[in-house]
């Protein structure tokens, strides 16, 4: 008990003998555990004993206890002590100019606690006779107070350095008002200000923004815009960490002070990167516009930085929106083929992964200028032809390759269509409507292939059949042009039949030629004889059904061209045409 009463002793003989007002309080439960002579007096109390038990708004008016919890909290958030100067009346209405400091401890109990301990600067001075080490303390505190007082008073927002600038020395008092723990107030002095902040900035001000920020530093035009605009304000980067950081620098007049000017540093990188994101984004939303209106069938544009591939889409359309590629990300190459097998159709994926790579990309740009790459995505289950064209532009001094996909698809299927058309137009050209063989206009093109191959004497060997239907002008006049239709059809069919792997031309009303080649040629002499032979089975009359055939083989060193294998089986035919009538007649 006794040691227990001399530490108590001692303690409050400690409390009472230092030079400033000192508390300390209980976090849980906002009361006071001691407190010195000094803070009773400051709050009204004749003894420490009165405190004891109590608390802020027990003690102090509402706005001086809120303020009182509120730096408490301040402190328990920080692993050191939380130092601020603040301007607080007494009990009996008297303004004091505090120099506080407040730090969190764990007492012996296990409780948690705040200490607390300001410096009366009023009190100060008028202690400065009796000991000149507190004058002197004094006076660098009121003299820091001040020049705080004259930069809050000068400067708003959250500044990581300001500078107090003497214009008409140079010398300066830099504070380190941030760091990564929390507030913390840190002064640096020095000369030449000016002088110092050009010879430092190679090393601390990123490469591209040196210059304009020596041309901003320089002293006379700073303080001429200043003058004329109140302020000056500049954005640079400042090289933290090797990092290029945007900052902003303002430099602005303290308030009736002629001599000295104030100059803050604040952290505006996240703003400033935000800003140009937005600008970005807003510059590729026009672009995107403008080449819409010019590019009518334009999806969407994609705009991807060639060196780490991150992209940004643009588009104003939702009709792909289910494919499900997002509108950023940070490869573009590696979400395009993860996207593909669900986008890209099953049949063109082999070709959409092998040519839609970086490298190909890029090589392709490289050798031709431009990468192009048609192919069909899926939109609600159906294939749409797309085509996919990337070009590499330079933004300012740096390379951007922009990516388009195009809409094709009623083009492509216009195409196909027309593709289809053409295919039955020209298949039609070469048909004779009224055999369904082909025409003089096939026989013609056939004619040109095989003249091209005995030029080149590359010509397999051939024959030719002439064929001519008989007594056709008899059946027109007794039966009808019907009847001489149906007669030229029937023909047709017999030599189509007789000439079964030979193709069949219908060269006149009643002329056909075969070009006999392969099996049919071998069996050449044969089959003439069958197409010649008079059918006397299932027919009513005889006249229009016999056919006068004539037959050349193709002997390079006589035929020259098809035209002379031609004339020579249409010798052969009307020779045998009147050798057939001649034996008719008997």
């Amino acid at each position: 008990m006794v040691a227990q009463e001399i530490d108590e002793a001692s303690l409050r003989v400690l409390l009472d003998n230092i030079p400033a007002i000192t508390f300390f309080k209980d976090v849980a439960t906002g009361r006071y555990l001691a407190c010195n002579r000094m803070f009773a007096k400051f709050a009204g109390k004749d003894s420490p004993q009165e405190i004891v038990g109590l608390t802020d708004h027990d003690v102090f008016e509402r706005e001086t206890a809120d303020r009182f919890v509120s730096d408490d909290r301040v402190a328990l958030s920080m692993d050191e002590p939380y130092r601020l100067f603040e301007n607080v009346r007494d009990s009996s209405g008297n303004l004091h100019r505090l120099q506080s400091s407040k730090v969190k401890f764990v007492d012996d109990l296990g409780r948690l606690c705040v200490l607390g301990m300001s410096v009366d600067a009023t009190e100060t001075l008028r202690a400065r006779e009796e000991n000149e080490r507190a004058r002197t303390a004094h006076e660098e505190a009121m003299s820091t107070s001040a020049m705080y007082e004259n930069m809050v008073h000068a400067l708003s927002g959250d500044y990581f350095s300001l500078y107090y600038v003497n214009v008409e020395t140079d010398d300066y008092v830099e504070y380190r008002l941030r760091t990564v723990r929390g507030m913390v107030a840190t002064e640096r002095r020095g000369t030449s200000f000016f002088v110092e902040a050009r010879k430092n900035a190679p090393h601390i001000i990123y490469r591209e923004d040196l210059s304009r920020f020596v041309e901003v530093i320089d002293k006379e035009r700073l303080l001429a815009k200043v003058q004329k605009h109140g302020a000056c304000i500049c954005h640079f980067r400042l090289l933290i960490g090797g990092v290029p950081t945007y900052v902003s620098m303002k430099a602005t007049r303290v308030p009736k002070d002629d001599e000295h000017i104030v100059i803050g540093l604040s952290n505006v990188d996240a703003q400033v990167r935000d800003r140009i994101a937005a600008e970005r984004a807003e510059e590729g939303r026009r672009a995107y516009l403008r080449l819409k209106a010019f590019v009518g069938n334009l999806l969407v544009l994609y705009y991807v930085d060639p060196t780490t591939f991150e992209y940004t889409e643009f588009s104003t359309t939702t009709s792909f929106e289910h494919l499900g590629i997002a509108k950023q990300g940070s490869d573009f190459f590696e979400s395009t083929y993860r996207n593909s097998f669900g986008t890209v159709h099953p049949e063109d994926q082999e070709l959409f992964h092998s040519h839609v790579t970086k490298e190909n990309v890029l090589a392709a740009i490289e050798r031709n200028g431009s990468f192009s790459l048609g192919y069909r995505l899926l939109s609600d289950g159906l294939p749409t032809y797309v085509r996919l064209q990337a070009v590499m532009v330079m933004e300012g001094d740096k390379p951007l390759l922009i990516i388009g996909l195009l809409d094709e698809d009623a083009q492509v299927k216009q195409m196909h269509e027309y593709e289809r058309n053409l295919l039955v137009a020209k298949k039609q050209a070469v048909i004779d409507p009224l055999t369904g063989v082909k025409n003089k206009h096939a026989y013609a093109e056939w004619e040109e292939r095989i003249d091209a191959a005995i030029a080149k004497d590359e010509q397999d060997p051939f024959a030719v059949v002439v064929c001519d239907i008989n007594d056709l002008k008899a059946v027109n006049d007794r039966y009808g042009h019907k009847e001489g239709d149906t007669c030229i059809r029937r023909a047709c069919a017999r030599i189509c039949s007789v000439f079964a792997h030979s193709p069949v031309f219908r060269v006149g009303g009643d002329e056909f030629v075969v070009i006999l080649t392969l099996g049919d040629y071998e069996r050449r002499t044969e089959l003439v004889d069958m197409v010649v032979a008079v059918p006397t089975e299932e027919l009513e009359h005889k006249v229009g059904d016999t056919i006068a055939a004539g037959m050349a083989e193709f002997q390079k060193e006589r035929h020259p061209s098809l035209l002379s294998v031609f004339e020579e089986a249409d010798k052969a035919m009307y020779a045998r045409k009147r050798l057939m009538k001649a034996t008719a007649a008997k």
